[in-house]
């Protein structure tokens, strides 16, 4: 192969065959009714001609860089930036401006990465002195490229970076750099993440501002146009961050489209504001997790299912929903966001454990070994504000200081989970246990919540909290480490154990030994079994766990039974 990429660089070609990309239509989400445009094509490439671009990608870099590089407003598919970063660069241009007015309007490209010109690029690449040589190499690579639309069509293409491809992202942003360093007026700013183009304008008034808006839309749109790209219009949108409560009805114009400002718009995945309260947008980011949240339910049944571990996985889908733009958003929030976030994350953590309904959100944390909500956007930003916050070291680093201070926050706690807490004190030895699992029925033994008398008299299931078997107070202690009814067991286990467990060794000897979390969790299980059957043959049983994950809406308010 090393033979075969070196007679292509020198001949300066790129092979026929490698030029023919499988076509895969995506849908983009709800909008895939709107037709043609509702749809990202997908070029899937021959492995070998992603290597040659990688080849050809590094030589191309390496010039570009040294001939001017890229605009420092462009943050799409460049190493080390990303869409927190070109959203910090918009919001930071309205809170240190001393104007009294800042809009934000983004500006959408029609079909942009479809309908880029290749005879443009060719000429930006002449213009900025990069070798013939890579010119002719990325001339020959645009040359002659087809799309196979099944198995017996193919389609010639004349124009547009192949998505999917190594190469076109690199070719866009040499495409699209133009725009982002054109002059506009004093007081605007464009910034650029791939084709998604924001421009940022401050004022001292509203005449100020509807002429740097105006005039600044006016010549983007002529160099979009100059350079063979359609402005979607009716997609500009925008919003007036930073004015006076009381203002006239503002609208701009580009071309001979009006655009009225709204009260929030989307950019980049964050809902920006009037007010830069984000309030918004932490409400979307809990709905959609909320409906993550009831659809991965399905597959985490209370009996039966994936184990702990994968269960955990699939909770980090809601995670990710919640925290994605935490760096952005996180000096704005109140303690009533930090709990409307915490109350999303509690409920995916309750089908992980298969916990109670009624089990609080510190417990149910602990039990799963999911770090809390809260200390999760902490942990986001200070990796975010740390320049090597992505390398592992740091990442192990900022973890470590998370979880102590989620150990000081479990020592201070004294109103909720304080048995969780009586058994499970140390956090860090509870989440470094490689083989920790738990089921429906452990999980009623760790959080005190299941089939005992003193939670279901408090949740009307019973009139008294005795035992059934010994008349003392049916609390999960009694159960697991006092109950008369299952003490044989209990010294059999401690046999094999060669330890007698008590409520301050508990969780320290299961982490400690693979076969001692068995067969404790072993006896539990049938402890738990065996109440069950005990309340079914009295006729008091509480209403039985959802064994087949049957669909559920999480904004209903139910009885604490199983969930």
């Amino acid at each position: 192969m090393l033979f075969v990429f070196n007679e292509l660089l020198r001949t300066q070609k790129f092979p026929v065959d490698w030029k023919v990309a499988k076509l895969i239509l995506l849908p983009k989400g709800k909008s895939a009714m709107e037709g043609p445009s509702g749809y990202r094509p997908i070029c899937l490439l021959n492995t070998l001609s992603k290597l040659y671009e990688v080849l050809i990608k590094s030589r191309l870099e390496s010039e570009l860089e040294v001939n001017g590089g890229f605009s420092d407003q462009q943050f799409g598919f460049r190493k080390g930036r990303s869409t927190i970063q070109a959203i910090e660069k918009v919001l930071k241009k309205r809170n240190r401006t001393e104007d009294k007015w800042c809009t934000l309007v983004t500006i959408d490209i029609k079909n942009a990465f479809n309908t880029a010109s290749w005879t443009i690029i060719i000429n930006e690449l002449q213009s900025r002195g990069i070798s013939q040589y890579l010119i002719n190499l990325i001339y020959s690579y645009f040359e002659g490229r087809t799309i196979r639309v099944n198995k017996r069509e193919e389609m010639e293409v004349t124009a547009g970076v192949p998505q999917g491809s190594v190469l076109g992202p690199l070719l866009w942003n040499i495409l699209y750099d133009g725009v982002l360093r054109m002059e506009l007026t004093e007081k605007a700013m464009s910034v650029g993440f791939a084709d998604d183009l924001a421009l940022v304008v401050t004022a001292a008034n509203e005449d100020e501002l509807l002429y740097g808006v105006n005039e600044s839309l006016r010549r983007i749109k002529v160099w979009i146009e100059q350079h063979d790209l359609e402005l979607a219009a009716q997609k500009t949108e925008a919003v007036i961050m930073k004015g006076p409560r009381k203002r006239k009805h503002l609208r701009f114009t580009i071309g001979e489209m009006e655009i009225t400002p709204c009260k929030a718009l989307r950019y980049l995945g964050v809902v920006i504001d009037e007010g830069g309260t984000f309030g918004e947008h932490l409400e979307k980011a809990v709905n959609k997790a909320e409906k993550k949240s009831a659809i991965l339910a399905r597959l985490m049944p209370n009996l039966g299912g994936p184990r702990t571990s994968k269960r955990m996985v699939l909770c980090g889908v809601v995670h990710s929903i919640l925290l994605y733009g935490a760096p952005v958003w996180h000096t704005a929030l109140q303690k009533n966001k930090y709990m409307m976030l915490e109350r999303t994350q509690r409920r995916i953590l309750l089908r992980v454990v298969m916990a109670y309904r009624t089990v609080s959100a510190k417990a149910v944390q602990v039990v799963a070994g999911a770090v809390p909500i809260d200390l999760l956007v902490k942990e986001r930003c200070i990796l975010h504000e740390r320049e090597n916050g992505h390398s592992v070291a740091e990442k192990k680093m900022t973890r470590a200081s998370i979880i102590e201070e989620w150990q000081r926050s479990w020592d201070e706690n004294i109103t909720v989970a304080q048995w969780t807490k009586k058994i499970i004190p140390d956090i860090k030895t509870w989440l470094e246990c490689k083989h920790r699992n738990v089921d429906y029925h452990m999980t009623q033994i760790l959080t005190g919540h299941g089939r005992f008398g003193v939670y279901a008299k408090k949740m009307g299931k019973r009139d008294s909290d005795e035992c059934r078997y010994c008349g003392e107070q049916d609390t999960a202690e009694h159960t697991f480490f006092m109950c008369p009814k299952w003490e044989q067991d209990r010294q059999q286990l401690y046999v094999a154990l060669g330890k007698r467990l008590t409520v301050e060794n508990l969780t320290q000897t299961m982490v400690e030994q693979k076969k001692a979390w068995d067969k404790t969790k072993e006896l539990m299980i049938k402890i738990i079994k065996e109440k069950e059957r005990e309340e079914r043959m009295v006729g008091q049983v509480q209403e039985p766990p959802n064994v087949n994950a049957q669909r559920e809406n999480p904004h209903r308010n139910r009885t604490p039974n199983p969930c």
